[in-house]
């Protein structure tokens, strides 16, 4: 598969489905990045950012969302990985940190139908990441969502909050983060 022409394909797939200003911008700049940086979907932080892929996990029929704790930031966020070079596509790469963040159970039962639910682009400034100096750089981040059922048991790492309560908690640190408050309105709209 050829990773790029497929995620450009999705992305303009996406494009008239965007909900405001943001995000589209957010959709131009990331079809942009990908089409000129052929380290796009690789942690090679010459490039000054990377795609990667992020899941929104949720069980529609309770009005809940899993969230995953960001320890060093000590806030809730969906479940975000980066693309390593190998290929994978970007719903494979969000379930990877699923599983990683929230258990075997909840990966191995969680259906998406593969569309973007959301596109975002942050900055993440310059920091030490296991003792190597990495550059400030965007996150060129596509959202995907996930349904599972949330009887299922999570690890501590993880909880189900109601989408209202996701609300609250999430940027009780800082100002809430723009892409969360969107994806969680889309849901609510649902």
């Amino acid at each position: 598969m050829d990773l790029p022409a497929a995620v450009t394909g999705e992305l303009e797939r996406y494009f008239p489905d965007v909900v405001d200003a943001l995000e589209r911008s957010h959709v131009l700049c990331t079809l942009s990045f990908i089409q000129r940086t052929p380290l796009a979907f690789s942690r090679d932080h010459a490039a000054l950012g990377h795609v990667g892929g992020s899941a929104v996990v949720v069980d529609e029929a309770a009005g809940k969302v899993l969230l995953a704790h960001h320890t060093v930031l000590d806030e809730w966020f969906f479940f975000g990985n980066h693309c390593e070079g190998d290929g994978k596509a970007l719903p494979e790469v969000a379930l990877e940190r699923v599983r990683k963040d929230a258990g075997d159970a909840v990966a191995a039962q969680a259906v998406t139908d593969g569309k973007i639910f959301d596109v975002d682009v942050h900055y993440v400034p310059a920091h030490e990441r296991k003792g190597e100096s990495v550059p400030h750089h965007n996150h060129y981040d596509i959202a995907f969502l996930f349904r599972v059922s949330s009887e299922l048991k999570v690890y501590e790492t993880a909880r189900w909050f109601a989408y209202d309560e996701a609300l609250r908690v999430h940027g009780l640190r800082g100002e809430p983060d723009t892409q969360f408050v969107r994806t969680m309105q889309k849901l609510m709209r649902r």
